[in-house]
């Protein structure tokens, strides 16, 4: 019984990761692993950022390797570019998005 109690894959054991307080089954421990809110992650961008899952989202907001559309895309710049080009295209693109403003203000 007792190397049952060892090896049993329903007995109850806790997250490993910091801060996570979940008690789970062993044989689920994997795929909470994947899910964990408090497991440190790398970011997806490559960054060299490491952050609780938890935080992906905000740090999204602010990474400077996250694909984001040019502010005048709407206006019909289409241009997709990873946020740290963000300020040198609107530099070099600084002409073309006052066209693009004018012509939006006269179809007001």
């Amino acid at each position: 019984m007792k190397d049952h109690l060892a090896q049993c894959p329903f007995r109850v054991t806790k997250c490993s990761n910091e801060g996570c307080k979940e008690k789970i089954a062993f044989k689920d421990t994997q795929k909470h692993e994947g899910e964990c809110q408090f497991k440190m992650i790398e970011c997806r961008n490559n960054c060299g950022t490491t952050l609780e899952r938890r935080f992906e989202d905000d740090h999204f907001d602010e990474c400077e390797l996250q694909m984001i559309r040019c502010p005048y895309y709407e206006m019909g710049c289409k241009h997709e570019l990873i946020r740290k080009d963000n300020v040198a295209h609107l530099q070099s693109e600084a002409f073309n998005h006052s066209l693009l403003f004018i012509e939006g203000q006269k179809c007001k």
